[in-house]
């Protein structure tokens, strides 16, 4: 009896830790990334390509993915452990970027995207860890739930975040406002570090489990969870496409402040944190899948709303914001619960990552392919005081249009079983 009570105490502790450490993980994120970062760059002097870079960085930095399964298993199966390092390298890169603010060398925005390649390579191991981790400390049934109220109290992060590192920009210009900016994000990063430590990790020193080649072919000739991991990447072609030069259309075109656009940002943060909270009530009377299906639909179509947004309009950006995130906030738990369901019974880790580097290799070319369309056929250039917005429009269509064929890689129907490796 006491045992049983031990691990009911250990899975508070650890839900506890996991949902406060994302909280603060999303502070960290949202101070010092976005149209900050996209600001820094135009600041330190970025060109197109190097703008559409940085965009690639991301896609990248997924190729060290690959490593997560073995890392783990370096560790002795222990995804805390390597948690911890991937925070501490990311927390090292953004000290980087604050010497880079005083030093300011000739080739600063070089500087640039190397630190913030290093970050991203560490990053990409954040997703499928913390997943696998989730998949083994909270019990099966509890999975829809506890992600939707991990998913909601993360996103006061999103709200407070944004529009604060944008007023901070915005008022103390230069140097100043960035470094307050990026040092805010390193002391909420060390608290999310501290917060991995308080968390049990139930994988660690298990035996040895299958390789990681037959846990990712076994999974891939599972139905649901191929035209899964066939949806994640075309979906990550079409955000590529559709997403790498909004902050240039924000800024260079609609003429939006660094404030606004995060006080947007962080307004559409906070519809998809109630949608989260409220996603607690839909499962109880939805299957994942079907939730996932029109919360993807609706998230696919609302990019569409930017096309029509003229000079000094914020109202259709607000709108896409906040529809598109409120979707999110239904679609993300049960695409999450539904992977989790799909995956292999055990570690995930290896699951995870074919999905994460599959997305990110489908992601890392898009920018820099739209980036040198972009400057070699319309002649854009960042750099100039006002550009014209019919590429991005076009290029915004184009991943709309890639979304709602993605959709159809899906099941359609039933499909939401867990799945049974002992058959």
């Amino acid at each position: 009896m006491s045992a049983g009570r031990d691990d009911r105490r250990r899975q508070r502790r650890t839900a506890r830790a996991l949902t406060l450490e994302f909280l603060f993980q999303n502070l960290f994120s949202y101070a010092t990334e976005g149209v900050v970062f996209t600001g820094l760059a135009l600041w330190l002097g970025a060109t197109t390509l190097q703008i559409g870079l940085l965009g690639s960085i991301g896609g990248f930095g997924f190729t060290a993915v690959l490593a997560a399964p073995w890392l783990v298993r370096a560790a002795r199966g222990s995804r805390r452990v390597v948690m911890m390092a991937v925070y501490a390298i990311r927390l090292c890169s953004r000290a980087g970027i604050l010497a880079l603010l005083f030093v300011r060398p000739p080739d600063a925005v070089w500087w640039l995207l190397a630190l913030a390649g290093v970050a991203r390579f560490a990053a990409a191991l954040y997703a499928p860890l913390s997943r696998a981790w989730i998949a083994s400390a909270v019990p099966a049934a509890d999975h829809g739930r506890f992600l939707s109220t991990r998913l909601s109290i993360a996103m006061i992060g999103a709200v407070v975040a944004p529009p604060l590192a944008g007023a901070v920009v915005d008022a103390l210009p230069g140097t100043a406002g960035f470094a307050l900016a990026f040092g805010a994000g390193l002391a909420f990063g060390t608290i999310a570090l501290w917060l991995l430590s308080a968390a049990h990790d139930p994988s660690a020193r298990q035996p040895a489990r299958q390789s990681v080649r037959g846990q990712v072919a076994r999974s891939l000739r599972f139905g649901p969870f191929r035209r899964m991991y066939l949806f994640q990447t075309a979906q990550a072609f079409a955000d590529g496409l559709a997403g790498s030069f909004l902050d240039i259309l924000y800024l260079k075109y609609l003429g939006l402040s660094f404030f606004l656009i995060n006080a947007l940002v962080a307004a559409s943060k906070g519809a998809k944190g109630l949608s989260a909270f409220a996603n607690r009530w839909l499962q109880k009377r939805h299957e994942p899948l079907p939730l996932f299906q029109v919360s993807a639909v609706v998230m696919s179509l609302t990019p569409l709303l930017l096309i029509g947004a003229s000079p000094g309009a914020a109202v259709p950006v607000a709108v896409a914001l906040i529809l598109q995130e409120a979707a999110r906030g239904v679609m993300s738990p049960a695409e999450q619960t539904l992977m989790m369901r799909w995956g292999t019974a055990g570690d995930q880790t290896g699951d995870f990552t074919l999905i994460f580097f599959s997305r990110g290799v489908a992601s890392a070319f898009t920018p820099l392919l739209t980036a040198a369309l972009l400057r070699a056929v319309f002649g854009l250039d960042v750099q100039a005081d006002t550009i014209d917005p019919r590429p991005i429009h076009l290029l915004i269509a184009a991943g709309v249009a890639l979304k709602l064929l993605a959709l159809l890689l899906m099941p359609r129907r039933g499909g939401a079983a867990p799945r049974d490796d002992s058959r």
